[in-house]
Order: C-alpha cells, then structure tokens, then sequence
C-alpha cells in the first residue's frame, strides 16, 4: 500500500477519464468529508493497480482506432471469464437525441461494436429524417471498421 494521503497523491498514475471521474465524484458527493477521501483515495489505489496490470498483461493489444475512452480491461464484462474492455466510439447528436457508437474489445484484439440510441421526445418528420441519417451514417462506420 502506498503512503498516499489522499487520491490526488496517485493521480499521475491514472488517466485523464479516470481523474475527471475522481474529481467529480469529489464534488458532487453529500457524504462527509472524510468519508468520501477514504473512499476516493480507495478507489484511486484499485484503478491504479488496475492500469499497471493492463499495461503489463495487455499493454500488447493496440486499441481500437475509434476509441474515445475506454476502460482498463476486466474479465467481469462477459460470463465465461474471457477479458475484455469496453469504449465508446463516435457519436452524433440530432436535436436533443444522441446516436453513439460504443464496443467491447477482447484480449485477442477482436472488436465488437454496436450503436445506441438515446431519445428524450417526440420529432416532426425533418427531424426524424437527420436522425435516420445520422443512424444510417452510423451503421456505414460499424460496418466500416468491422471490415
């Protein structure tokens, strides 16, 4: 165990995502102060080590090259115990709906994407024409980069 006092003392050894997410969770919780250092400094210390085992064992396996963020890989994603790794991909906004493209990546390098969709209304039918393209241009990409 490392003599860090709080998880700003291991923040070199995250990333940027990994920080951002710290930092949020740090000023949005309504626990007690002490409480949320504890927990944050724990968490901090659970990614890292995470990071050094990634970089080690799967330092190897180039990431997808639509990858915007991802995660460190786990073998908890899928049920027999293989290792993989999620990502988000592009995404396309039209009105309030957005369409992304997210991915699991296994240890042997395979990628599998797909795409979401999150709505919050209703549309008129111009709407919902730049929304079925952005999906079409969406499916165009996965099928793109699965080739």
């Amino acid at each position: 165990m490392s003599a860090a006092i709080t998880w700003r003392d291991i923040a070199d050894q995250l990333t940027p995502d990994q920080v951002e997410k710290l930092t949020t969770l740090e000023s949005t919780s309504r626990s007690p102060a002490d409480e949320v250092a504890e927990g944050l400094l724990e968490a901090a210390r659970e990614t890292a080590a995470a990071n050094v085992v990634n970089s080690v064992i799967f330092g190897d396996v180039e990431r997808p090259s639509d990858a915007r963020r991802f995660c460190v890989f786990s073998d908890e994603m899928v049920e027999d115990g293989v290792w993989t790794r999620s990502f988000d991909g592009t995404q396309r906004k039209v009105a309030d709906v957005e369409v992304y493209i997210s991915g699991l990546q296994y240890a042997d390098g395979r990628v599998e994407r797909t795409i979401g969709i999150e709505a919050r209304d209703e549309y008129d039918s111009e709407t919902a024409r730049r929304l079925a393209a952005a999906l079409l241009e969406a499916a165009d990409e996965v099928d793109r980069l699965s080739a």
